[in-house]
């Protein structure tokens, strides 16, 4: 640490519910990074485990630490957003509860922050007991870094876990909780002062059966139907509307397509507008853009056959 040096209070937001099995460790990483002005903030989503009871062990032994324990189960995305409330940093961090941060992730994260709004850094997969499965999110990803919202009408490569964001980012995510919290916050700072992209895997993501992702899974648990696909991107498109500065104009022409598609209209204008707007999509945003393009080409394809 540099002497001299001024350091923020950067609140680290973790949400849990039935992680017992790896709670602990991942506590203990946020516990001992180097950044030495943090708070810990923890919501668990009303566990049937032991998760609140290693909680607030924590908490009784490090002032650190504020805990919040419901009774009541709201979901993910909802936890993440109260816990976002409760946080008192000027910058925030989100965590989940399986993961292990390498001990200078907060400190890297907010020296390449800069005058962005989001800096964010690559993942390492680990399996259940913790071995490096041999890949990282960028083998998956292409990284994007930069101010253009769109980037993220299809896909979202700035995982929560990952991520070092200014506090009143958000604020943006109180009236959009169907936008999963993580993909707001990209697109409020794409549509901000924009992201930066840290090339250095500084958290060990795991992967097993129960996480909430499919990230990294060769065979998601479950595929969205054709309609939860298409809601899911009117939804983004929306977001992108509010909060994403110079491209509110293209997002609201997209929108208008993709309603008037959906509605039993024409698909070419909705279309029309993604080669318009969004044609570097699949070379930017995939490791593997004939994936991509056919993943992209198979919900259409999908979607004219409800239609017909």
């Amino acid at each position: 640490m540099a002497a001299g040096r001024e350091y923020p209070l950067i609140s680290v937001a973790l949400c849990t519910y039935n992680g017992d099995r790896f709670v602990a460790e991942q506590i203990q990483s946020i516990l001992d990074q180097t950044w030495p002005n943090l708070e810990l903030v923890i919501f668990d989503d009303a566990s049937t485990d032991s998760t609140s009871s290693i909680i607030q062990a924590f908490a009784a032994a490090d002032k650190r630490i504020r805990s919040h324990i419901y009774p009541k189960q709201v979901g993910l995305n909802q936890n993440f957003l109260r816990a976002f409330e409760a946080c008192r940093g000027a910058f925030i961090a989100p965590s989940d509860q399986d993961d292990i941060w390498h001990s200078e992730k907060l400190e890297k994260l907010y020296t390449a922050l800069r005058g962005a709004d989001i800096a964010y850094c690559d993942s390492q997969y680990v399996d259940l007991i913790g071995r490096p499965m041999g890949f990282q999110m960028s083998s998956m990803r292409r990284m994007y870094q930069g101010r253009d919202p769109l980037r993220f009408v299809f896909t979202n490569c700035v995982s929560g876990h990952a991520l070092l964001a200014r506090a009143h980012l958000t604020k943006t995510l109180r009236q959009h909780s169907a936008v999963p919290y993580d993909w707001g916050l990209a697109i409020a700072a794409a549509g901000g002062k924009g992201l930066v992209y840290v090339d250095e895997p500084l958290v060990h993501f795991r992967r097993h059966q129960h996480t909430s992702t499919t990230l990294g899974h060769p065979q998601p648990k479950s595929v969205p139907s054709t309609n939860e696909y298409w809601n899911e991107r009117k939804s983004i498109i929306d977001f992108i509307q509010a909060y994403g500065g110079h491209r509110r104009a293209a997002a609201k022409k997209l929108s208008s397509t993709l309603i008037h598609w959906r509605a039993g209209g024409s698909k070419l204008p909705f279309l029309a507008c993604c080669a318009r707007y969004m044609i570097p999509l699949f070379w930017i945003m995939s490791r593997k853009p004939a994936l991509f393009i056919r993943g992209a080409l198979r919900q259409i394809k999908l979607s004219s056959r409800e239609e017909g």
